[in-house]
């Protein structure tokens, strides 16, 4: 293994590089996962600095006629490096990732008719109040149930709540979950018209799934994709029953 630190500044990026192409295309903005090459050159100096001193050859590096990295500090620095960048990955103070996601997904949803119910108290403002865990996953849920829906000659209001725990998935690069859910709605249609009544509905999906993530990521990452990913489910959910109030 040669000793010059370039060479290893370009391997870093050659293997960084190979990835964003295979896992994101040949696109402009792909070029951010070069965010990755510290990361990726202090795990490349650390399995060198393991490997030539389990041989019993020295470790220390070159930079132009200077030599660094010798002793103590070709284990210390990198491996204090990795965990200054997972404290800050995890942190969210780093947010870029570069991963190739696959999920599977099984749903049962279930809904009742629109119809009129004078007993039910009414949701008072537009839009969804949305209960979820604390975390990124229910956050992320959260945000994605937000912003506009179907125009229509009435305004929705409904109350969304999560019940789950959020998956744990260490693995620095590979990350991979079970995970089940259910999601329940309380959804109103208040008319333009205040003549009109206001009518309900209810809506529950029971959800099993499993969510697998490889590349450079952290579990903040794999749950904040977890909960976007659940938001356009129930979003669509929604989306549909709405609609099937114009037809009754």
């Amino acid at each position: 293994m040669t000793d010059r630190l370039s060479f290893w500044i370009a391997a870093a990026t050659v293997i960084v590089v190979a990835a964003a192409v295979a896992m994101t295309g040949l696109l402009w903005s792909s070029a951010i996962a070069l965010i990755h090459v510290p990361m990726m050159l202090a795990v490349l100096l650390l399995g060198r600095a393991s490997w030539r001193a389990l041989h019993g050859r020295p470790w220390a590096l070159r930079a132009g006629r200077r030599q660094i990295l010798a002793g103590v500090a070709g284990f210390a620095a990198p491996l204090l490096f990795l965990g200054a960048w997972t404290m800050a990955r995890e942190s969210g103070v780093i947010g870029a990732r570069l991963t190739a996601t696959q999920s599977g997904t099984n749903r049962t949803t279930m809904t009742t008719g629109w119809q009129v119910d004078a007993e039910q108290p009414l949701l008072p403002n537009a839009g969804l109040v949305v209960h979820a865990p604390d975390g990124v996953l229910g956050e992320t849920f959260a945000a994605g149930l937000q912003g506009r829906w179907p125009a229509m000659l009435a305004s929705l209001h409904g109350d969304v709540t999560l019940a789950c725990d959020a998956p744990f998935a260490p693995w620095p690069l590979y990350k991979s979950a079970a995970f089940k859910c259910k999601v329940t709605a309380t959804l109103q249609l208040h008319p333009v018209d205040q003549a009109k009544p206001v009518r309900s509905a209810s809506l529950t999906m029971d959800v099993d799934s499993t969510w697998t993530m490889l590349g450079l990521a952290s579990r903040r990452d794999f749950q904040g994709w977890i909960g976007g990913e659940l938001a356009q489910l129930v979003r669509k959910a929604i989306d549909e029953d709405v609609k099937k109030a114009d037809k009754q």
